[in-house]
């Protein structure tokens, strides 16, 4: 993981999951599946299909 976020500059922490961290948040119907996750480890949204960069942007910055 750690290559990847270096060559794609992820700054933000990412999580490796397992089944438990999955369904944890509900667990995983399609792919792909984003969860957003708040400084509380709880979640703020979740996005079950393709979304554009625009709303994970616009939904990390109201927690902020």
């Amino acid at each position: 993981i750690k290559p990847f976020m270096k060559e794609f500059g992820i700054n933000y922490p990412i999580a490796l999951g397992d089944l438990n961290l999955v369904n944890s948040y509900g667990g995983i119907t399609t792919i792909p599946t984003t969860f957003i996750i708040d400084k509380q480890g709880r979640l703020a949204a979740r996005y079950e299909r393709l979304v554009a960069k625009s709303t994970y942007v616009n939904e990390i910055k109201k927690l902020l």
